[in-house]
């Protein structure tokens, strides 16, 4: 037992926040693919086969209660070590414009998080934050509520500010924001509920929906620790070969 905790601490250590669905479960998939020591942390337990996953553990926590993700997150740091890579993934999924939940989940937990383990990266300059944002942090979706607008747009700041204010720390800080994402738990709606999409109308019939491994492509990319300076912005996106056709058109 102790010589496997020492094997984890000289691996790269990726925290996950939100990783037992859609993109954050593609790219925990890959970094433990990779031989990163993954730690993760939801609201959702994982499914069987992944908490079969070499290196990778699992936390159930709602990041509501504070107190309880503060301890988990001391027993992560505790077990696997200092962090090279945080990454935030967690959404509000409850029905309804809940104004303070959209705010609780995705600005207040993300905080929270970031500012408990702000002191407890390596010490080196290769660590690295990433934000999973949205579209909607510039654009209106007309089927997501007004708060999820506002977290979103919260969240957009929240990296340029922690951006400039971790840089002396050695910590890169950036966002991805993808469009509409084909995740497993919801390909079939989409597949048989093909009206929903339009997806025979002309104007948009080579459009794709994006898949979550490549997203997971550009989130790795944001991790790479031979990188001085990523930003993502959404026109930039579809210049790369990795996002090539996955956006939706938006409401400016």
């Amino acid at each position: 037992m102790e010589k496997q905790a020492e094997n984890n601490m000289k691996r790269i250590h990726s925290l996950i926040i939100g990783g037992t669905r859609g993109i954050g479960r593609s790219l925990v998939k890959e970094l433990s693919a990779d031989n990163h020591m993954v730690s993760v942390v939801g609201r959702r337990a994982p499914s069987g086969l992944d908490q079969q996953l070499e290196n990778t553990v699992f936390f159930t926590v709602d990041l509501i209660e504070t107190e309880t993700v503060n301890a988990t997150l001391s027993e992560i740091l505790r077990n696997h070590g200092r962090l090279n890579n945080l990454i935030f993934f967690q959404r509000f999924r409850d029905d309804g414009d809940n104004w303070q939940g959209e705010i609780n989940i995705s600005l207040t937990a993300t905080k929270n998080v970031i500012e408990y383990l702000a002191d407890h990266f390596t010490e080196t300059s290769e660590n690295s934050i990433t934000i999973v944002n949205s579209l909607a942090s510039h654009f209106i979706a007309d089927e997501q509520p007004l708060s999820y607008h506002v977290a979103k747009a919260g969240l957009y700041q929240m990296v340029r500010y922690y951006a400039v204010t971790f840089g002396e720390k050695g910590i890169r800080v950036n966002s991805v924001s993808p469009g509409t994402v084909l995740k497993d738990e919801t390909k079939d709606f989409y597949m048989v509920v093909k009206n929903i999409l339009d997806l025979e109308e002309p104007e948009i019939v080579d459009i794709e929906m994006a898949d979550p491994r490549k997203m997971g492509e550009c989130i790795k990319f944001t991790i790479n620790e031979d990188l001085d300076d990523v930003r993502f912005k959404f026109d930039e996106f579809q210049k790369k070969d990795l996002m090539d056709k996955v956006f939706f058109p938006l409401t400016e």
